[in-house]
C-alpha cells in the first residue's frame, strides 16, 4: 500500500495481525509512522490509531515516559 491510502479500519486490520506494530521514526527533524508489516501511514492517522482504546504504548523510546512503538493487546 502507498503512502495515506489506508483507511482507519484498513490500519486497525494489519495491526490485528500477528506481530504487527504501529512505530514512529524521526527522519531530519519530522516524524514519520509506519505500520510494520504494511507501510507508510499520515501523522493524523496515527494520532486516531494511538487514541483507540485497544492500543496499547510499548514505553520503549530512547528517553523515558515516551513511547516509539504502539500495538493491539493488553499490558
Amino acid at each position: 500500500m502507498t503512502t495515506g491510502q489506508l483507511k482507519f479500519h484498513e490500519a486497525m486490520d494489519l495491526l490485528r495481525r500477528q506481530d504487527a506494530r504501529l512505530i514512529q521514526t524521526n527522519i531530519k527533524g519530522r516524524c514519520e509512522f509506519w505500520i510494520v508489516p504494511g507501510g507508510k501511514i499520515e501523522p493524523g492517522m496515527a494520532t486516531r490509531i494511538r487514541a483507540h482504546p485497544q492500543i496499547r504504548a510499548g514505553k520503549d523510546s530512547l528517553f523515558p515516559g515516551l513511547d516509539q512503538t504502539w500495538r493491539i493487546g493488553s499490558e
